[in-house]
């Protein structure tokens, strides 16, 4: 199957994630990708097949043109990632993806959630997640996969099925392309990629029935260690 990564970077802080994220991607077994990196420097990478420069008028907006180079391409691959730089994308992941989705209607798409590990190894804390993250009466089962709707929808990247790209951009054009909620609960780094589930008709869900499968690693760390003045110790309840 033939899949395509858009990452968005923005300097040279996080380069050593970002070559860690294609060379896991560039590894899959089951999926031929192809990786393009939206970026506002210039990457020298051989595993990356292609770098882009937008021109846009914040750098905040680096992440948002990737989902025009998504769309641009619509109907060309089976799959599509948009992620930050700093997502660690595994295969289970796609393949747990198109599993769900085989079962689960239209208006539900499969998520994931974001963890971090702390200095001594540890999976000790889920980024943006709470007890109060599940939303209430949600939990639903489809084959026999348990999900459940999340209240924060924001997981810092995103897997579409072309599919479901078509979907989404005939719900929300507009939103999928640009980042347009800096006004709302979502800065417009985060609208980037929480647009496309808050716009497209659509409820996330989580299976929490194989819930340690489908989980991603936000690889800095920096909520469990606290780094930049940043702490948030969120534990797993349902």
């Amino acid at each position: 199957m033939k899949i395509l990564a858009v990452i968005g970077n923005y300097g040279k802080e996080q380069l050593n994630y970002l070559n860690q994220i294609i060379i896991e991607l560039k590894s899959f077994k089951k999926y031929d990708v192809t990786v393009i990196v939206n970026s506002n420097i210039e990457i020298d990478n051989p595993l990356i097949d292609q770098v882009n420069i937008p021109k846009v008028s914040d750098n905040k907006l680096i992440l948002a043109s990737c989902g025009q180079v998504i769309y641009d391409n619509m109907n060309k691959y089976d799959g599509y990632i948009f992620s930050e730089n700093d997502m660690l994308w595994k295969e289970h992941h796609l393949d747990n993806h198109f599993k769900y989705s085989a079962v689960l209607p239209e208006n539900r798409i499969p998520g994931l959630i974001r963890y971090e590990i702390d200095p001594n190894g540890n999976r000790t804390s889920y980024v943006d997640f709470h007890c109060n993250n599940w939303k209430s009466s949600s939990k639903e089962t489809y084959d026999k996969y348990k999900f459940c709707q999340v209240n924060n929808v924001h997981q810092g990247c995103y897997f579409l099925t072309n599919k479901q790209l078509n979907y989404a951009s005939a719900h929300n054009r507009d939103h999928f392309t640009t980042a347009t909620r800096s006004s709302s609960g979502y800065g417009i780094l985060e609208s980037s990629n929480t647009d496309l589930f808050d716009f497209s008709n659509w409820e996330k869900v989580i299976c929490i029935s194989e819930f340690e499968s489908n989980i991603i690693h936000h690889m800095p760390n920096i909520y469990v260690v606290g780094a930049n003045g940043r702490k948030r110790l969120a534990l797993f309840c349902l």
